[in-house]
């Protein structure tokens, strides 16, 4: 096996030293092994070409209903003030 390392800040090596019974080894690979897996599956999953330009026609028709002066980074901002 290769190894690997990493850096992590003091507090949360402190917070690891205390919990001395878990292979933190063991959970990082596990870990990694997850996060590989979910990118395979996103770069690895082909594009359904017909669905993805029929999904362009419909961004295409909303964009055209709205009077151009839409901001979607303004909406956001409107509704999180919103909910706060």
């Amino acid at each position: 096996m290769n190894v690997v390392s990493f850096k992590v800040d003091s507090k949360l090596k402190k917070k690891m030293q205390q919990y001395k019974d878990i292979n933190w080894s063991e959970v990082l690979r596990e870990v990694v092994e997850k996060r590989i897996k979910i990118e395979e599956e996103l770069r690895n999953h082909e594009i359904d070409l017909a669905l993805a330009i029929k999904a362009s026609a419909e961004i295409d028709k909303l964009r055209k209903k709205s009077d151009g002066t839409w901001n979607g980074a303004e909406e956001i901002r409107k509704w999180r003030e919103i909910r706060r």
